[in-house]
């Protein structure tokens, strides 16, 4: 190897010369890990045999390593930049396959962190500081250079100390950013013990320049080592997976939880579907661990067990357990020799984790393609899908897992599932590859089963165009092919957003509108015709809840598997907007009509949206017929009125309309699906992927309240500001509404940001309701009950509603802009926590201050006149105990609370309250 040599240079203290000495056998150096920066600006090979080094801007990186090396008493130094020749193919692919090597052996690795500014007196702000958030754990070169040295020694930008990697509080923020554990920082041996998939985990968030050097950093993790192919792309992770598999029978190599989001790039169809493409798909599959032959064999027929897996012609070939799940057809759970369980678990509970498998009746038997849901793996954690008992029944059979798209099978690719109706099944012969399960009722658990979706492959689409060719080829069509694709290149396909790479969640709802649009169990022949009216659905619910995100991902989903042959979208805020839509569709459709006047051009679009099977009728050859053939959404309706003029009423097609109106569906004569907040479950898990720490954020969930972009725009803030879990409550408790302005504001350029998915809709409320609103916005969020709202007496704030029917008038703005919702009984409103904080943040004191006294006056009343005749018992039990959760949130504001003739004398009023409620008894 080349190595870097100095020496001080005569009378001038501290200054250094470098030269390279070449092909030198010396065992004692250092070694250097950092970013690079611009090619250009970094010391090459050629510089240093030319003399240019000290030209480059990266010469000083060379200074400070070698000046670090000299107080360690090393003479010799390594840097990639400027010791591999890398006019040598021979060389680089040598240096490649050797670089962890390198590192492992090397006495001491300086890792230069060129973003952080911070010192060694600031270690105790490490998880919050730039050494946290520094670049450098995010590349992919980086993490064996983590791991490979048994001494790192961590720099700043100005090469200030900061600690050993194994240091505290360093080893702490270095495991939770990484995820690779303290005991491997400590004894970097030990990752030979660490399971397959918990390793490409550590991988799963980093980026390589080169596609190709994803996979050849982390070959000596990996103990492998293969020829660099430059120019190979994704396929080289392949090949590190077929390398992997020759060395070790850890079945976690395949508990990838995520499906791939690498491109179908040439020789990817050929790929067995049980491999993952990217080290992506294992970003959340540290938990899983390979189970030892004794344990995984207890859930195996005697003498079931085989190690031996490879890879062929026809796919994968492996020995699994198969149990046939007989409520989606073709469906089976096949079990690794893994688990997700943890240690702690007794053994006879860690039981093995399922991945799916599917086959069809054109599939030779034995024959499988591995299929994806949207829970990854099965039987994960504590999460059982089958009974432990009974497990060591299922029959074990020698199977393929098919490529993506093969021609063993007449299908070719994988189907989208299709549900079986066991009701009319359940009396039907079984087949006898699965007598003994079935004799022992080993029955699936329905609540799960009725969670799971179908994740279809992200190129359907390419696959099912690949599956179309072969077959119009195969019979003769190849000039109906080439017309069928001129065809297609005619019809749009496009969506206005960019596809949200954090969309979480919500596949309860997608689903349903792949029901709705394509119910696996209709009669398409008699949909098929061409008069009849289009199908419709609309998405509501309060602003910034992810109605659009829905829509967007869903028409995305369409797009990628082929479900539509056209895909519209147009914004319809205002009518203005709607035409300007339909003008671009008639732009993109290249209708004769496209430079008229608005009323033809909506005309000629409709009429197109209306004959479309005259238009497409060639891209139904050979192919699956569809009844819905194109996808029309409206997105971000006011009034939903404004569509009758707009609205496609016959045709082939399907309308998606979001609005925030949740009435939006009956006045659209369409059903409709309400999104609610998410649980705390969910948003916890929500927090979890977008900030990448394993916190307990249940707190955080519980002052969201479920809400996404609230969610989305709080993980922002907690990792752009490096705050830790104790910071973000401190300074939510510190001041909520400072809070909540920092999230205004910390994304102004989205359209999305928290405030403007209300703010437009506070500008269009009446003074009557917005009064309302203001007034709410101090009461119980989870319940407010009609009857308290109108007042008996004056109150501070006029513009609140003094009757029934303005109240109904002013509840009916709140509800059609979904501000608040009807309670489940009907009987009160319920409103979002953080719509009350905004509402109070955009009072002006004086506002303030009367809202507030009217909230206090109109529970006062309501429990001074729920006294009997006999003092001191309430007429109403439950009335009184319905209003003391608004009499406690009151309690937050009683420091603001004034007596004075502008505000009613809302301090007194509120004490006088208080002590009525504590007398009485509070349920708090």
């Amino acid at each position: 190897m080349h190595l870097l040599s100095w020496e001080v240079l005569s009378g001038s203290e501290g200054r250094l010369k470098i030269r390279l000495e070449r092909d030198t056998s010396v065992s004692k150096y250092a070694i250097l890990s950092h970013r690079w920066g611009n090619p250009e600006d970094e010391v090459s090979f050629e510089d240093m045999l030319t003399g240019k080094e000290k030209g480059k801007k990266g010469y000083l990186k060379l200074i400070g390593c070698c000046k670090q090396a000299q107080q360690d008493g090393l003479r010799h130094v390594w840097i990639d930049t400027c010791c591999i020749n890398k006019a040598s193919s021979a060389e680089l692919s040598e240096a490649i396959t050797s670089m962890f090597t390198y590192y492992e052996r090397s006495a001491v690795c300086y890792a230069f962190l060129d973003d952080v500014l911070l010192d060694a007196s600031a270690q105790e702000n490490l998880g919050s500081s730039s050494f946290a958030r520094s670049a450098w754990f995010t590349r992919g070169w980086t993490l064996q250079e983590l791991i490979a040295p048994k001494h790192v020694k961590f720099y700043n930008s100005s090469w200030g100390f900061l600690g050993y990697k194994i240091d505290e509080p360093i080893a702490s923020v270095i495991e939770s950013v990484t995820g690779v554990d303290s005991i491997v920082l400590n004894i970097p041996a030990t990752t030979e013990l660490i399971s397959i998939a918990k390793k490409m985990s550590w991988a799963a968030r980093r980026k390589t320049t080169r596609v190709e050097d994803m996979a050849y950093s982390l070959m000596g993790i990996f103990g492998v080592y293969m020829p660099p192919l430059y120019g190979e792309g994704y396929h080289a992770f392949i090949r590190l997976q077929e390398a992997i598999m020759r060395t070790s029978n850890d079945h976690t190599i395949f508990a990838w939880t995520s499906p791939p989001i690498a491109p179908l790039s040439r020789g990817f169809e050929h790929i067995s579907t049980m491999l993952a493409l990217s080290p992506d798909q294992f970003e959340f599959s540290s938990r899983f661990k390979p189970l030892a032959h004794s344990e995984h064999s207890k859930t195996l027929i005697p003498g079931g067990y085989k190690l031996d897996y490879a890879i062929t012609n026809a796919g994968l070939a492996i020995r699994l357990p198969l149990l046939k799940i007989d409520e989606v057809e073709g469906l089976y759970a096949a079990f690794l020799a893994c688990t997700e369980s943890e240690d702690r678990v007794q053994s006879e509970d860690r039981i093995p984790s399922a991945i799916l498998l599917r086959t069809t009746a054109r599939t030779p038997a034995g024959h499988f393609w591995r299929t994806n849901s949207d829970e990854g793996p099965i039987e994960r954690s504590t999460r059982h899908w089958f009974p432990i008992s009974g497990r060591e029944a299922i029959d074990v059979k020698d199977v393929y897992v098919l490529p993506r798209f093969t021609s063993v099978s007449g299908d070719n690719i994988e189907p989208v599932w299709s549900r079986v109706n066991i009701a009319k099944t359940q009396h039907k012969k079984g087949d006898n590859l699965f007598s003994r399960t079935r004799k022992l009722a080993f029955a699936i658990n329905r609540e799960v089963l009725n969670d799971l979706n179908h994740v279809p492959d992200p190129s359907f689409r390419e696959l099912a165009f690949l599956r179309q060719a072969y077959q119009m080829i195969s019979t003769n069509q190849a000039d109906q092919l080439v017309s069928m694709t001129r065809i297609r290149q005619r019809f749009p396909k496009t969506i206005p957003l960019p596809r949200n790479k954090r969309f979480y969640g919500r596949a309860a709802v997608l689903q349903k509108l792949r029901d709705a649009f394509f119910p696996p169990e209709r009669d398409d022949k008699s949909h098929r015709s061409q008069g009849r009216s289009t199908a419709s659905y609309t998405i509501s619910g309060i602003g910034g809840i992810g109605k659009t995100q829905v829509a967007a991902e869903f028409g995305y989903d369409c797009i990628e598997n082929d479900l539509f042959d056209a895909v519209f979208w147009i914004g319809a805020e205002s009518t203005k907007a709607v035409h300007e839509g339909f003008q671009r569709i008639a732009s993109e459709l290249e209708l004769p009509e496209h430079r008229s006047s608005t009323e033809i051009i909506v005309r000629e679009v409709l009429r197109w949206l209306s004959d479309f099977d005259q238009y497409s009728n060639i891209l139904s050859s050979g192919g699956r017929a569809r009844s819905a053939k194109w996808l029309l959404v409206f997105d971000d309706v006011e009034d939903v009125t404004l569509l009758q003029s707009f609205w496609p009423s016959t045709g082939p097609g399907c309308v998606l309309v979001t609005s925030r109106d949740p009435n939006s569906w009956y006045t659209l004569g369409s059903e409709n699906i309400a999104l609610e907040p998410f649980t705390v479950q969910e948003s916890s898990e929500m927090l979890t992927n977008l900030t990448r720490k394993q916190w307990d954020f249940a707190g955080v969930s519980k002052l969201l309240g479920g809400h996404p972009l609230a969610i989305e725009q709080t993980a922002r803030m907690i990792v752009t500001n490096g705050l830790s879990l104790e910071e973000f409550h401190r300074r939510w408790d510190e001041t909520q509404t400072k809070l909540l302005d920092d999230l205004r504001y910390s994304n102004q350029s989205s359209k999305y940001s928290l405030t403007t998915a209300w703010s437009a809709a506070f500008r269009q409320l009446t003074p009557a309701s917005r009064g309302l609103l203001q007034v709410i916005s101090f009461l119980n969020p989870d319940f407010i009950q009609d009857t308290i709202l109108i007042p008996s007496q004056t109150v501070a704030l006029k513009e609140l509603p003094q009757n029934e029917p303005d109240l109904l008038q002013s509840r009916s703005d709140l509800l059609r802009y979904a501000l608040v919702s009807r309670s489940p009984e009907g009987d009160g409103l319920q409103v979002h926590s953080l719509i009350q904080a905004l509402m109070r943040g955009e009072m002006d004191p004086d506002v303030f201050q009367k809202a507030l006294a009217t909230a206090v006056a109109l529970v006062s009343f309501a429990w001074n006149h729920t006294d009997s005749t006999d003092p001191g018992q309430p007429l109403n039990p439950k009335i009184r105990k319905d209003l003391v959760p608004h009499v406690m949130v009151l309690k937050d504001f009683a420091t603001e609370m004034m007596d004075s003739e502008v505000d009613f004398g809302t301090s007194t009023t509120y004490s006088q309250l208080l002590s009525s409620v504590t007398e009485h008894g509070s349920p708090q």
